[in-house]
């Protein structure tokens, strides 16, 4: 057993019950983004076992899957299966969001399934570097930045334990 492997924490927010503090915090992440998105939508049998997805993106048609700690060989396996039999990209999302990238899978435009990165917090143009438009806010303050990094201090700062969660609100000085 590995001792260094954190328990995780059972974390309730907007009506969900969500299995870690880490889905948690990208649920407020989607919220503040305003990416509607369903947790634990639906299980696949996989060649390599039935599977659950964390979260799918409606308005981008994606898989997002969340771990604590970097993906294993075989958790990376489970997504590329998923996204190959659903035909939908799948993403690798590790550890609290941040400005970085993250792993996964997406259909590129010959119909092939490749694995490469994705901006999920930073200055989104595209969500892969050949994929779908991200859809972002209506005149977000300085291009954008500010808005990906108040999704990520919500997500980040929300302490569950103390009550409901409130997304930035942009309308606010």
């Amino acid at each position: 057993m590995n001792s260094n492997k954190l328990k995780a924490i059972e974390t309730y927010y907007r009506g969900y019950h969500f299995r870690s503090r880490t889905e948690a915090r990208w649920s407020v992440y989607f919220d503040a983004m305003s990416m509607p998105f369903d947790y634990e939508r639906e299980g696949f049998k996989l060649p390599s076992g039935w599977y659950l997805p964390d979260f799918w993106l409606r308005e981008l048609q994606t898989w997002a899957e969340v771990k604590g700690q970097d993906f294993s060989k075989t958790e990376a396996q489970l997504c590329y299966e998923l996204a190959q039999l659903t035909h939908h990209d799948c993403l690798m999302l590790h550890g609290a969001p941040d400005l970085r990238t993250y792993a996964g899978f997406w259909w590129n435009s010959e119909g092939r399934l490749e694995h490469g990165h994705a901006l999920v917090c930073g200055r989104w143009e595209l969500i892969w570097q050949a994929g779908a438009p991200i859809q972002v806010p209506a005149n977000p303050p300085n291009d954008g930045l500010d808005y990906f990094e108040q999704a990520i201090h919500t997500a980040r700062a929300a302490r569950f334990e103390h009550g409901a969660v409130q997304p930035y609100n942009w309308s606010k000085p």
